[in-house]
């Protein structure tokens, strides 16, 4: 009530886009938490099965292009689409259900 239709459009999405940088942020936290801990620190994995004893790791820089990337563009779908179905909504309507 009071809004109008572009500050909704507009707070659900720096909302979205807040936590889904937020999650992208987090994520390359841990990956890279992963990455130094599989390249440096796990030698002991089946010595007796497996040929090597750590696990090969490779990071390539157009694979994770492409990964956040695509992580981006899903975002940014993710966003718009509720934001534009909140913006259609009527509030009164709303708070009668």
């Amino acid at each position: 009530l009071g809004a109008s239709q572009k500050q909704i459009r507009s707070l659900f999405i720096w909302q979205g886009a807040f936590l889904g940088g937020m999650g992208l942020f987090l994520g390359a936290l841990l990956t890279v938490a992963a990455l130094v801990y599989l390249r440096y620190f796990s030698s002991y994995l089946l010595p007796d099965i497996y040929y090597d004893r750590t696990v090969p790791t490779e990071v390539r820089p157009l694979s994770i292009l492409a990964i956040y990337g695509i992580a981006t563009v899903l975002i940014f779908v993710s966003t718009v689409y509720p934001a534009k179905k909140a913006m259609e909504i009527d509030p009164i309507e709303a708070i009668r259900q």
